[in-house]
């Protein structure tokens, strides 16, 4: 595989997840800081000590919009925040409409592989 194609697939997958984390968010009803806040709960169940989020909505932002990446530290608290573990989080199905809101966000919506 080329290096092209290595980094196409990471950054769609990228936005496929940040898509996925936007629907469950959406799905619940909630704001961004809302979830914002759900990631300190859990944060702050594996550790008393911490004193506030750690992710803002500026950054949870960036994901669903697929301009910053989730690492595996946050992957694990974010299927965590919905209940779920980090395979269902990544099989989450996604349509079209999922997709559409990236057009405004300066994206072009890229049609999920079936």
């Amino acid at each position: 595989m080329r290096k092209q194609d290595v980094e196409a697939r990471a950054r769609q997958e990228r936005i496929d997840l940040g898509v996925r984390v936007r629907k469950l968010r959406k799905e619940r009803g909630w704001k961004q800081p809302v979830l914002s806040d759900k990631f300190w709960e859990v944060e702050r169940s594996d550790d008393p000590s911490k004193t506030g989020p750690t992710i803002t909505a500026t950054t949870i932002s960036k994901w669903e919009r697929g301009h910053q990446g989730i690492s595996a530290y946050y992957l694990t608290v974010i299927a965590r925040v919905f209940g779920m573990s980090v395979d269902e989080l990544r099989a989450v199905p996604l349509n079209e409409e999922d997709y559409e809101f990236l057009q405004h966000a300066g994206r072009s919506r890229r049609r999920p592989e079936t």
